[in-house]
């Protein structure tokens, strides 16, 4: 059992799906505007009891209306008691190499997206896996451009939730190249929510992983 209760946590670690051997998780009474992605893993694996409400989740619809931008997709089934069904998704928002908001929207930026981790990542990860975050700064030189400053925020942020890895493809990365919530019906006959519908929190590593399905 894992509680979290009454903690004042503002957001999960995706690392959290990791724990594929958890039978109970009480993550109500915290600040959770969503959940993870990785969460879903659990919910797959050996899960019988969860405990999100009360918590602040975000809510873009009301219950029993179809969302203008719904996309059914029918449901997640496994071994376990649980069924995952999908409502449907917010516009994803496009992040540029260091991590800064390229645009809004369901349509990819680019008519020629690419999965392959930019060089830009690749020399992150490797600062990231060769300096510990806590020293960085004295490695950077004061004049150092805020993209890069930008990126290395990202890394810090990886590295306290024990690496990152791309809701789609599974691939490691450090700056998100795309973030968009989608809503979750869980359904199982011992559980009862005061929303019967989640918001879970998605990112990809490239924009040709975020392309809507």
């Amino acid at each position: 059992m894992l509680s979290l209760r009454n903690n004042h946590i503002t957001e999960l670690p995706h690392s959290i799906g990791k724990l594929r051997n958890l039978v109970e998780l009480n993550v109500a009474g915290n600040q959770l505007r969503w959940l993870p992605w990785e969460l879903l893993n659990l919910v797959d694996g050996k899960l019988v009891n969860l405990s999100i409400g009360p918590n602040p989740l975000l809510q873009e619809f009301q219950q029993g209306d179809t969302p203008p931008s719904s996309r059914w997709r029918g449901t997640r089934e496994s071994e376990s008691p649980w069924k995952t069904v999908y409502v449907a998704s917010t516009p994803r928002t496009f992040f540029n190499l260091d991590g800064s908001v390229a645009r809004t929207g369901e349509q990819v930026p680019t008519t020629t997206a690419s999965a392959t981790p930019s060089l830009f990542e690749l020399a992150i990860q490797t600062c990231s896996d060769t300096i510990p975050m806590a020293e960085l700064h004295k490695y950077l030189p004061e004049d150092t451009p805020a993209a890069v400053d930008r990126a290395f925020d990202f890394a810090r942020a990886a590295a306290g939730e024990r690496g990152r890895a791309c809701s789609v493809c599974k691939r490691r990365f450090i700056v998100p190249r795309a973030e968009w919530i989608e809503y979750w019906r869980f359904k199982t006959p011992s559980l009862s929510f005061e929303h019967s519908t989640h918001p879970f929190l998605r990112r990809s590593c490239s924009w040709k992983c975020a392309e809507p399905a």
